[in-house]
């Protein structure tokens, strides 16, 4: 919200669909405290694994750059396969701000 609101940026805020998660859920909430502060924003849902889809949400949006957090609930899931943060990481074509 700060930066929106200190740079007047307008975020497009991307919520990814994939089984056992409530996209429009997780969007509400976004909206509801982006709302609190006064910062206008874009809420899209897309569907599909989820760094691919995120990357494709931010080109189609001609996004600046990427904030997302770096935690995990699933931590044997991303040893396995690769976390979410690093597979955005390697592959953005626009900078990456972690939270």
């Amino acid at each position: 919200a700060y930066m929106s609101l200190a740079w007047g940026l307008h975020p497009v805020v991307v919520s990814v669909r994939e089984a056992g998660t409530d996209a429009d859920a997780v969007l509400a909430d976004a909206r509801t405290r982006l709302d609190h502060y006064g910062v206008e924003a874009e809420y899209v849902t897309v569907e599909g694994p989820v760094a691919p889809a995120l990357l494709e949400a931010c080109e189609a949006h001609a996004c600046d750059v990427i904030v997302m957090g770096s935690y995990t609930t699933r931590r044997w899931l991303e040893d396995l396969f690769g976390g979410v943060l690093e597979q955005v990481l390697m592959r953005s074509r626009v900078p990456v701000m972690i939270t």
